[in-house]
């Protein structure tokens, strides 16, 4: 398993475009392209069989409706899947544009811990851990000033932190940065990989995360 993630690398582009596809069903509704991708999405169809003119409206539309977000990019544009640690989830930076304020920053476990403001905070998310499932979207995680930001996907991590089997970990793409070549992008990123999936052994739990 670990071989068959640390051959996985994703372009920037396809993170965003995955991040639009997994919210087609619920925004973007004055964007009149995502009506025919959002008829896709909730008739199963995988992100892994759209096209790239699909990938490229996706990703166009992620940068548009998440803009605020999108500083925490940088210059990154290679990711790789590789595993977190639940421990590390609660240590990630929450932007304040996911909070009431705009300049308050918190770590995911105490962002959990806050009450849901309404129905579509993604404190609301409910469930038990004998009917916990695991989401077929990644989450995603950028590396920003040198904190590590979750920036989409707070549905599913508030889902896995809460209900998830204690010994699951999270699956990250973890990548290039800056102006690093491709050979360095690999190595920095292969050595994440191993820091991060050394700790879990058990991946019938892991939840797919996005990383920069």
């Amino acid at each position: 398993m670990a071989k068959e993630m640390a051959a996985q690398i994703t372009k920037r582009r396809d993170v965003l475009a995955r991040w639009a596809y997994s919210e087609a069903e619920s925004r973007y509704d004055h964007l009149q392209g995502m009506k025919a991708l959002r008829a896709r999405r909730s008739g199963g169809v995988s992100f892994d069989d759209l096209s790239d003119d699909d990938r490229d409206y996706l990703a166009t539309a992620c940068a548009q409706v998440r803009g605020p977000l999108m500083k925490y990019f940088g210059a990154s544009d290679s990711f790789r899947l590789t595993a977190l640690t639940r421990d590390r989830l609660g240590a990630l930076r929450v932007p304040p544009w996911w909070q009431a304020s705009a300049e308050t920053c918190v770590s995911f476990a105490e962002f959990e811990s806050i009450p849901a403001r309404d129905a579509h905070d993604p404190r609301s998310v409910t469930g038990t851990k004998e009917s916990y499932a695991l989401p077929r979207d990644p989450v995603t995680i950028a590396h920003f000033e040198q904190q590590a930001w979750l920036l989409d996907g707070y549905h599913r991590a508030v889902g896995f932190w809460r209900h998830a089997p204690a010994v699951a970990g999270l699956f990250e793409n973890r990548g290039g940065l800056g102006r690093l070549g491709l050979e360095g992008r690999l190595r920095q990123a292969q050595s994440i990989f191993e820091l991060c999936v050394g700790f879990n052994s058990d991946h019938r739990h892991n939840l797919n995360v996005a990383v920069l």
